[in-house]
């Protein structure tokens, strides 16, 4: 649920949960659920990096352009993180 973006909420409801406790450990960040969630996410940023990289080394502009935008996104998501915890 976490790779088809799903909030914690939804995730919570369809597993039928209380969203309360599932929120705690959403967020606990040596918990299964954390880890899981996080997992999932990577892997849907995985899937699409991959693709617009082939499309990168094929010569899509587009790809080239986006790849490298998603690049400087996720360099500045690093030092906001080592930065500010």
């Amino acid at each position: 649920m976490a790779a088809m973006n799903y909030t914690i909420r939804q995730m919570a409801s369809y597993l039928e949960l209380p969203f309360v406790h599932f929120d705690l450990l959403a967020h606990e960040k040596t918990s299964r659920v954390y880890e899981c969630i996080t997992r999932g996410r990577l892997q849907t940023d995985f899937v699409i990096d991959n693709s617009l990289q082939e499309n990168a080394k094929k010569g899509n502009l587009t790809a080239i352009q986006q790849r490298e935008k998603n690049k400087e996104q996720k360099r500045i998501e690093e030092i906001k993180a080592n930065f500010f915890g």
